[in-house]
């Protein structure tokens, strides 16, 4: 953990000092984070003595701290490109790991049923809320859809040489949003 903890630090400052925004890889190595750090907390757990709580409690905060590069993240691309279904999923795994940490270090003796409970109330809600994955992402990119459409004068239905004045940065928008909307949704 305190191999991951020093990349995300060295990777935080490149990012303020580049402005190059983190890419999928950077997502699952967060996961990955979480799931290393849930592992070693609870392989801790037994030993119960003041080591063991302090190393629990320091890990708990560089979950708070990657969660909140996460969140950085996932709010640009989310900007840049608006809501997919990986994206919403990955909000969801962000909140979990929030909502885990901030429990566990409130109430270190239950991180078992802060567990349990945390993954059954988030799994109900990404599950079967009104507002699941399919739904939010699909109005998100037909959303921007419309406004790419909007903006560069373009009227439906599309007509043979519909986008002949469109630029390449336009274009390859435009490509990535009938390529996500024809990949995901009926």
């Amino acid at each position: 953990t305190i191999i991951y903890i020093s990349i995300f630090v060295a990777y935080a400052i490149k990012i303020l000092v580049t402005w190059v925004w983190p890419r999928w890889i950077i997502v699952w190595l967060w996961i990955w984070y979480f799931v290393l750090w849930f592992i070693t907390t609870f392989l801790m757990h037994p030993q119960d003595n003041k080591f063991s709580n302090i190393t629990a409690k320091s890990i708990d905060v560089s979950c708070l701290f990657t969660s909140c590069m996460m969140i950085w993240a996932i709010a640009k691309r989310i900007i840049q490109y608006g809501v997919t279904i990986n994206r919403y999923f990955v909000c969801w795994v962000i909140l979990l790991i929030v909502v885990y940490s901030i429990l566990s270090l409130i109430k270190t003796e239950k991180r078992w049923l802060i567990l349990s409970w945390t993954l059954f109330w988030i799994a109900l809600l990404c599950m079967y809320w009104p507002i699941n994955a399919k739904h939010i992402s699909l109005i998100s990119q037909t959303k921007r859809l419309n406004n790419l459409l909007t903006v560069n004068d373009i009227e439906l239905p599309l007509l043979t040489w519909s986008f002949e004045n469109l630029t390449w940065n336009d274009a390859d928008k435009l490509y990535y949003l009938f390529d996500e909307l024809l990949d995901n949704y009926d």
